[in-house]
């Protein structure tokens, strides 16, 4: 059965369906040789469903990579992502395996389509990055290919690719001097402050340091 939900969630974006699946994620800075983390979210076009899996391509800058973990039952390393356990209910896990063109397809299932997670906007999983030590700059990664499966077989595609946004440390820390505008600020909380706030902000979807 296990097999059969890999095969379906494989042939998603073959596809189009009324209703979509959005995935959102924050931008990542990292320092080289280090890592950070990557948090996804996620809505099944503003309804609940419940899902039996879910799959993404990632398509990371590189000198980008997936962290790994030590499993001690499994006894190797496993890719580094967290799946939050209050959508995902029923023992999933996550595999990820190398496409073609240098994507990382992470495909989440469980053990049968019996056993589901209950959709709600909000928190799905966090993905651990790992930065090379050659790593630098600012670079937009791309995810593609998202689609979700409910245990019914019902499927929900994203109507358009996502991305994000992954900086080295020092990069991201001359950037956040770099906007002067008299646009409105908000702080990290989304409150907008004024001219004589101290800190990071973020201005016309930028994060700055006023200071």
């Amino acid at each position: 059965i296990k097999s059969l939900l890999v095969c379906g969630l494989l042939a998603l974006t073959s596809s189009a369906f009324a209703q979509t699946v959005d995935f959102t994620f924050n931008d990542v800075v990292i320092t080289p040789g280090e890592t950070a983390d990557l948090n996804v979210a996620f809505a099944v076009d503003g309804v609940e469903a419940d899902l039996a899996g879910w799959q993404m391509t990632l398509y990371l800058p590189e000198g980008i990579e997936i962290a790994t973990t030590y499993d001690e039952d499994m006894e190797e390393d496993v890719p580094a992502i967290v799946l939050n356990s209050s959508v995902h209910k029923g023992g999933h896990s996550a595999d990820v395996k190398n496409t073609s063109d240098g994507g990382k397809l992470i495909l989440v299932s469980g053990g049968t389509k019996t056993v589901s997670m209950k959709a709600k906007s909000g928190d799905l999983c966090v993905i651990t990055l790992k930065a090379l030590d050659t790593f630098t700059g600012s670079t937009t990664a791309t995810v593609k290919k998202i689609a979700v499966a409910d245990k019914n077989g019902k499927q929900y595609n994203a109507a358009a690719d996502a991305s994000f946004v992954v900086t080295d440390n020092a990069t991201g820390i001359n950037s956040l001097n770099a906007d002067n505008s008299n646009e409105p600020a908000f702080n990290l909380a989304g409150q907008q402050v004024g001219k004589n706030y101290k800190g990071i902000v973020v201005k016309n979807g930028k994060k700055t340091l006023d200071d």
